[in-house]
């Protein structure tokens, strides 16, 4: 009996032999299609070779692959253009973007960037996995309800973040848990499990992730395995706390979000991986054994990667994590002349690797003028050390964010190209021209394609698109999304390859990319012509059961 896997197993094998690809429909012929997308060069999300077809949908689902003679309600012309699956970032931060905003978050109502999510929308962005870095919502519901009123254009999904529940139950300055502590944690991680999350992220970076033994860590991955659920983290020591040994850090932080998984028994994700400025190609060689060992050994793990050689932080975030909230100095420092020496001290030490010519200040509010201008410049025009400008800089309220030149680039190709590596953006909803922010969040994905996919070749343009489709959605369990097949949702991206641009910079990085004509998001038309439509086809989903 030749059944449906058999069926679309041996028509991909057909495309790939380069012959003539059979039309996969679920409908007759007769059917007239809500949207046909004709003569598209085709990367479906397998390991197919590319072809060229046209794709039917029918409300929101692609209902028909192939050479299809009915009509659509809409037609789109894909000549020269590569139709793909919609890119899937697993690492964004817009629910963080809206919390922090707080009741000003209703102002996202009449923000078209916010609510369209344009930034990566723009890049054919069409899903996205929030609740990063142990910070964001901790009742998904609320934050799930606010996004399904906007409506937002992308779909989401969420991790429940453990920082944050954490501060909630028991503040900032909690280091060990008690049992009966514990205990009240894994129960709220399970209710938010029951709510649909994918998993827990960790922020172990920051505070209060930075307080979790990983004894805590297993016991809390063990909860959200009874839920298929998954381990997503930004490793421990990330930022190293000494730039000497930076990558002997990273190194350690991998490893032990690798125990995790193997003593929990669930996948892991690592966040944002990298290397540091070092010794470039041999620690991205001993990063890439140590997730390829635990690999074979049967543990599940896998990464995300911005193809960006800085990362950005909260410039608080260097100052000893006794000082430290989540987001700056704790008030009670600002003006403790011990404690400000504390800090000032810590980081003078720390600005001997980590130099300050390679800190760009993006926006320091007490002094505007100084925005993108490097650490170093600044003290020079104030006559004054860096880490005491440091100090002014981060006890205040608003303390500065900082784009950090640190990242390898040998590392960054070399970690690229790896199967396991998926693309994330670590960005948010951010408007065009804003005078904040990372080129990151506005062209991960299209940069990723042009520059090291087809002009440099680091990876293939297969292998680049597979990193934003189906192995993201396959590892975070992301049913029926992910590939160009009939029965699948119609989440798909239209560009034009020799027309991609990705022209934001680290001083101008909020310029949205060009080239990508047609975005679709559960047969909703949100991106055409290159041109935000208004229209949102997102959904605020939850962990299949």
């Amino acid at each position: 009996m030749l059944t449906r896997r058999k069926f679309l197993k041996d028509a991909a094998f057909c495309g790939a032999a380069g012959l003539a690809f059979p039309l996969l429909s679920c409908r007759s012929s007769e059917t007239t299609y809500d949207i046909v997308i004709r003569n598209g060069t085709i990367y479906n999300g397998t390991a197919a070779a590319p072809f060229v077809a046209d794709v039917g949908i029918v409300g929101d689902r692609i209902v028909a692959v192939g050479h299809l003679a009915a009509s659509g309600r809409a037609t789109i012309s894909a000549r020269n253009c590569i139709v793909a699956p919609g890119f899937i970032d697993v690492h964004e931060h817009s629910d963080y973007l809206f919390q922090s905003l707080g009741a000003g978050r209703e102002d996202a109502r009449g923000n078209r960037c916010w609510m369209s999510n344009e930034a990566g929308l723009l890049q054919g962005v069409t899903t996205v996995v929030s609740g990063n870095c142990g910070y964001g919502f901790t009742d998904m519901n609320e934050y799930y309800a606010f996004i399904d009123s906007l409506p937002f254009a992308p779909n989401t999904y969420y991790l429940t973040p453990h920082g944050y529940l954490r501060q909630e139950l028991f503040g900032i300055d909690t280091i060990d848990l008690t049992p009966d502590q514990l205990e009240r944690l894994k129960a709220k991680v399970a209710q938010e499990m029951e709510k649909g999350a994918l998993g827990m992220s960790t922020g172990l970076g920051y505070v209060p992730g930075v307080n979790a033994s990983k004894e805590e860590l297993i016991a809390l991955s063990r909860v959200i395995k009874k839920y298929n659920g998954i381990y997503v983290s930004h490793i421990r020591n990330e930022p190293p706390s000494d730039y000497t040994n930076a990558n002997a850090q990273i190194m350690a932080g991998i490893l032990e979000a690798i125990d995790i998984g193997r003593q929990a028994g669930v996948p892991v994700q690592i966040s944002h991986i990298k290397a540091y400025i070092g010794d470039g190609p041999e620690d991205a060689d001993a990063i890439g054994r140590a997730i390829e060992d635990a690999r074979a050994e049967g543990i599940d793990v896998t990464a995300d990667q911005y193809p960006f050689t800085a990362s950005s932080m909260n410039l608080s975030v260097l100052a000893p994590p006794a000082f430290r909230t989540a987001t700056g100095i704790k008030p009670e420092y600002w003006n403790d002349p011990a404690a400000r020496r504390a800090i000032r001290d810590a980081v003078a030490v720390m600005f001997l690797t980590l130099t300050t010519d390679r800190i760009l200040v993006t926006l320091w509010t007490g002094k505007r003028d100084y925005a993108y201008t490097s650490l170093q410049e600044i003290a020079a025009e104030e006559g004054k050390d860096a880490a005491e400008i440091y100090v002014e800089m981060v006890c205040t309220e608003n303390p500065p964010a900082g784009i950090f030149f640190m990242i390898d680039e040998g590392a960054l190709r070399q970690l690229m190209a790896k199967e396991y590596v998926f693309t994330g953006s670590d960005g948010c909803a951010v408007p065009e021209q804003a005078s904040y922010g990372h080129p990151r969040t506005t062209s991960s994905f299209v940069k990723k394609l042009k520059v090291f996919a087809m002009e440099e070749g680091v990876l293939s343009l297969q292998n680049a698109l597979l990193s934003m489709t189906s192995r993201p959605a396959e590892k975070f369990g992301l049913r029926e999304r992910g590939k160009i097949l009939p029965e699948y949702f119609a989440d798909v991206c239209v560009f034009d390859p020799a027309a991609l641009e990705a022209p934001a910079t680290y001083l101008e990085p909020s310029v949205y990319c060009k080239g990508v004509r047609y975005v679709i998001v559960n047969g909703v038309i949100e991106v055409a012509n290159g041109s935000i439509t208004g229209l949102r086809g997102g959904r605020a989903l939850r962990r299949p059961t």
